[in-house]
């Protein structure tokens, strides 16, 4: 397999383990899926992982959604009956919401579903209403936090928006390497030494999580492909799903060459792998 990339050297290895910890200091866990079908097989080990079991209670966060209640119906349509799971849907950007009460709900929940739809909504309820600290704290005590699609992006401090400065016009990924292009905003910061990419290889999204990098140099990069889960634990990440979960380390950049050019270390982890990630 081949990329080529604008003075970009990439080094490609798959199933190998990296020496350092994930530095994550919680006590919860991230589901974070790449979009695409949420399989029976994807669910059954987002059950697992979770820990539900007959009268847990799942919050659905729909505020990415253009169509909340939508969301919502598929997510719960995900949901196996005989699970014996409820499913409740705290939509914060309901103009008729109970803010108040759907906050407290928030509080006690132990398992978190970010749908997707587009981020920057998403973000924009979360800081309104003042959330972030809330989704923090039910972390930090040990919640389960899963999203997908631009629930993914979410999770991490540094969050790719996906617009671009030389091209207004939206694009699933970017037509180069190039530093300087992309438009990044704040996410929820559970995940602070990377940056979170989704619809990896389906969408080919290598130009736009590389181009991240070359904004962001210490940050390593993930991307996570359709149908697939990224399961962040205190000390490692596991892949469960269909696809793959791409590693790009740090980037190591050459500026006294000219032009500058810059080597990344890409690693591909199947289903079922796990391993740990260099800060």
């Amino acid at each position: 397999m081949r990329f080529i990339l604008a003075f970009a050297l990439i080094t490609i290895l798959t199933g190998c383990e990296e020496s350092q910890p994930v530095s994550i200091s919680s006590k919860g866990k991230l589901f974070i899926i790449g979009g695409g079908d949420r399989t029976p097989e994807l669910m059954d080990n987002f059950k697992r992982i979770a820990h539900l079991e007959n009268g847990s209670v799942i919050a659905v966060l729909t505020m990415a959604g253009e169509e909340p209640d939508s969301s919502f119906y598929y997510f719960q349509k995900d949901i196996p009956q005989q699970w014996g799971v409820k499913c409740v849907n705290l939509n914060f950007a309901d103009p008729k919401a109970d803010i108040e009460n759907l906050k407290s709900t928030l509080r006690q929940s132990n398992t978190i579903f970010i749908c997707g739809g587009d981020q920057l909504r998403f973000m924009e309820v979360i800081t309104r209403f003042n959330l972030q600290p809330i989704l923090t704290e039910i972390y930090m005590n040990g919640a389960t936090i899963a999203g997908t699609s631009a629930g993914a992006a979410v999770m991490s401090e540094k969050m790719i928006t996906g617009n671009q400065n030389t091209d207004t016009a939206y694009s699933a990924t970017y037509v180069v390497v190039q530093k300087d292009n992309g438009i990044y905003s704040q996410g929820l910061g559970f995940i602070k030494e990377g940056i979170i990419d989704q619809h990896f290889i389906v969408r080919s999204r290598y130009n736009r999580l590389l181009s991240a990098q070359l904004d962001f140099p210490l940050l390593w990069g993930l991307g996570i492909d359709e149908s697939t889960a990224a399961v962040f634990y205190q000390d490692s990440v596991e892949v469960v799903g269909q696809s793959y979960v791409i590693y790009f380390a740090p980037l190591k950049i050459d500026s006294s060459a000219t032009p500058s050019h810059f080597q990344s270390t890409t690693t591909f982890y199947r289903p079922g792998e796990k391993f740990r990630l260099t800060p």
